[in-house]
């Protein structure tokens, strides 16, 4: 599991260039679609070595289009992280910020110290379940993306059907993306309302819009009423730590 300085040095812009760069990418080799088709078709050529040709331009397609489909479905993961770790990086600092005034430090480690003034055991609760919910979303976040780094450099993103490097990139997205995190199975409220503070405001609404049974928690308010956002479906796990994802 992470650890509290693990998350404390987690950069979200960093992980948002890599989304960035792979959407660059994505984006350029599906602009050439019209060139790629045009390479598979020899018009008025017949015979073996043409043959031979068009399998092997077909071939070269059907590579272009799994390329398309694994950096599609990383990208949308690397997405999605970067918008999970904004909230979470400064759900950290908050909590830090939380323990100083109050005249305490958190450790690497997630300890709670006092520099030696009187500590008010509410405060000391209150970033024990920080701290708890904090590392549960980390550590599923990360767990998360490696899976989904792990299907893409395996190949196992599937390209079939697919007619234009374009509905690849969609087939790749489709396949991707991070599962949210329920909250803790039997939690006080103390970590229920630690859980949702962790969430980023597109994973609160998509837990809103698809698992709302989840929000009858009292000490859990929901966010301000207005018009919520768009979101892609994100499957809610369990109350538990571990759920299987899809």
């Amino acid at each position: 599991m992470l650890a509290w300085g693990d998350v404390r040095r987690w950069d979200p812009a960093a992980i948002g260039a890599v989304a960035d760069a792979l959407g660059d990418g994505c984006t350029r080799i599906i602009a050439v679609n019209d060139d790629v088709e045009s390479m598979a078709r020899f018009p008025g050529w017949t015979g073996e070595a043409a043959t031979a040709a068009s399998t092997r331009a077909e071939s070269l397609t059907s590579t272009l289009e799994q390329l398309v489909v694994e950096a599609a479905a990383v990208r949308r993961g690397a997405h999605e992280v970067q918008i999970a770790l904004d909230r979470i990086v400064a759900f950290v600092r908050e909590t830090d910020e939380l323990a100083s005034r109050n005249g305490l430090t958190i450790g690497a480690g997630g300890e709670i110290t006092s520099s030696g003034g009187p500590s008010e055991p509410r405060v000391m609760a209150e970033l024990a379940d920080r701290i708890e919910q904090i590392l549960r979303r980390a550590t599923d976040v990360d767990a998360d993306f490696a899976a989904i780094l792990r299907r893409a450099l395996r190949g196992e993103n599937t390209e079939q059907g697919v007619g234009t490097l374009a509905q690849a990139a969609d087939a790749g997205a489709a396949q991707s993306g991070l599962s949210i995190i329920g909250p803790p199975e039997n939690g006080s409220p103390g970590d229920n309302k630690s859980w949702w503070d962790s969430l980023s405001d597109t994973a609160k609404v998509a837990v809103l819009q698809g698992n709302p049974g989840l929000i009858a928690i009292s000490t859990v308010s929901r966010p301000p009423t207005a018009t919520p956002p768009t979101v892609p479906s994100s499957p809610v796990k369990s109350r538990g730590s571990k759920a299987i994802r899809r």
